[in-house]
């Protein structure tokens, strides 16, 4: 049989093979994109429900068990857990035609820090315009839901519980504001080093740009702290109009509702104080508060209303204005640079970011009163007052660190604070020197591998006379065709060091000795 006759039914089976593996592949890309598209769905699901569903849940529980306490009745339930999932989202509530718009910051902090960590998850690989915004409509779209039938079931509930419903502008551009800020969070902290980098931002911008955040946040939250540090004190200090305030309840879980009242508007008086440190004035019911003094007025009955002052700060104004230069010379301390525009750059992004973070904090802790009049400081004011307060101090503190000799002396002779590796801002730490050894390595398998091509020159038909009887030993005749290696050296080396395995060779003896270097093996081949 002719052998073309044998082989002529290969190449119909190599295709019918290839044509079955392309289908089998393309079976196999399908099932991955349609399992994807089914997680991608189900993760959408998940952050469009997940969390509004457990806040739902958690507010019944927590409204059940009041009002069980309370010795009321559960007609009103339904109504009383939309009220608090519109308060939660700080939705001003208007009760027996009273309106409260200052409502308690503290479960509104929980639920932004509970939606950005459920929504962080689901970020994962999507990174287009269109995935992100899925995403978006996901975290938003859910809530949204359930803000709408929380005014339903309000205003279906007006007849067991005096409270309206809100409007409906209020009510979802509150709900689309959290959600939103709290998914804006988890994206930009996961995807913020890739935009900037795909910006054109080098590793040095990018790194100058979150310690200025992380230095504006800090700022703030010194502000706060120092604020609540001080309530503490005055909270012992102050006991007897502590305990007066509690016995105007009657049972236990009177005391106890006032308490819990105090906890969860605790955050509310401590951004209020953090204002007035930085110079914004601000009110308390119908009393008045700024860092020079205080006036007395009608407040919430709220144990945590003892701690206002009534009168002339003094001392404690001294230390107001203390603390607040302490927290702006840190920011300005930390953002220090030889390259004072550098350094002014640091200063402006970590003013701009408190004064962003006090808006934002002022905005939701802030709002009516009803009777009482309003709480909080004004939000403009407030977010002013505080970029002057972290950038005049760490302006001085760049201009005082421009004037030192160290900076001048490193100014001339070009060094910059980036190179120093116990600056923040050390650039050249950042790299990883795993990137820098897969070249390293690269390189000598490639020397490794050409060296048997270019690190070797054989040379046949030696003469026996040609080497060194001391060093060499003939072989045995049948031992022919052996490879034989003598060691080139420099001409300018000593004769005993020349004189390796064979006589000592010099590179005159080769034509294209220039081919060489001081290392390389000349191998000989004797018949």
């Amino acid at each position: 049989m002719p052998l073309s006759m044998v082989m002529s039914p290969k190449p119909a089976e190599t295709k019918s093979e290839s044509l079955a593996t392309r289908l089998r592949e393309l079976r196999q890309v399908r099932r991955a994109q349609v399992v994807g598209s089914e997680s991608s769905a189900r993760e959408l699901v998940l952050v469009a429900f997940g969390l509004p569903i457990a806040v739902v849940l958690g507010l019944t529980v927590i409204v059940g068990i009041t009002v069980a306490a309370a010795g009321g009745g559960f007609g009103g339930i339904g109504a009383s857990i939309g009220s608090a999932w519109l308060v939660i989202h700080q939705v001003p509530l208007t009760i027996a035609g009273v309106t409260l718009g200052a409502l308690p910051l503290l479960p509104t902090l929980v639920l932004v820090v509970l939606a950005a960590k459920a929504v962080k998850p689901a970020i994962g690989e999507r990174r287009t315009i269109y995935e992100l915004g899925a995403l978006f409509a996901a975290a938003i779209g859910g809530p949204l839901m359930i803000t709408a039938l929380a005014m339903a079931v309000v205003m279906d509930g007006q007849s067991t519980l005096p409270v309206q419903s809100p409007t409906p502008l209020a009510a979802f551009g509150c709900t689309v504001l959290i959600h939103g800020l709290a998914t804006a969070i988890a994206v930009v902290g996961v995807r913020w080093r890739e935009w900037a980098h795909a910006r054109g931002f080098t590793a040095g911008r990018a790194d100058d740009f979150a310690r200025a955040c992380r230095l504006g946040a800090i700022a703030v939250l010194a502000l706060i702290s120092v604020v609540c540090l001080i309530i503490a004190v005055m909270l012992v200090v102050r006991h007897s109009a502590v305990a007066t305030l509690i016995d105007q309840t009657n049972g236990v879980d009177g005391y106890l509702g006032l308490i819990i009242l105090s906890v969860l508007y605790l955050p509310n008086l401590a951004v209020a104080g953090a204002a007035a440190f930085v110079g914004a004035d601000v009110n308390v019911g119908l009393a008045s508060l700024t860092l020079l003094d205080a006036h007395g007025g009608a407040v919430p009955p709220l144990p945590l209303m003892a701690v206002l002052p009534d009168g002339e700060l003094g001392k404690v104004a001294a230390v107001g204005f203390v603390v607040t230069a302490l927290v702006g010379g840190y920011v300005g301390w930390r953002c220090r640079d030889r390259d004072l525009v550098r350094n002014l750059r640091l200063v402006a992004i970590a003013g701009a970011v408190a004064a962003l973070i006090m808006v934002l904090a002022t905005w939701a802790s802030s709002g009516d009163l009803g009777e009482l009049g309003t709480f909080g400081a004004s939000v403009p004011v407030a977010g002013v007052f505080t970029f002057i307060a972290v950038g005049v101090p760490g302006v001085l503190v760049a201009l005082v660190n421009a004037l030192m000799p160290a900076s001048k002396a490193a100014r001339a002779v070009g060094v910059d604070d980036e190179y120093d590796v116990e600056d923040e801002g050390a650039e050249y730490a950042q790299y990883d020197g795993d990137e820098y050894d897969e070249y390293e390595d690269a390189e000598y398998e490639d020397e490794s591998d050409d060296s048997d091509e270019y690190n070797e020159y054989y040379v046949d038909d030696f003469d026996a006379d040609d080497f060194d009887p001391h060093s060499y030993t003939p072989k045995a005749a049948d031992e022919t065709d052996e490879e034989v290696t003598a060691q080139i050296f420099d001409d300018s080396t000593s004769s005993a060091s020349r004189s390796v395995r064979g006589r000592g060779l010099s590179r005159a003896d080769y034509e294209d000795v220039d081919y060489f270097d001081d290392e390389t093996e000349v191998t000989g081949k004797r018949s």
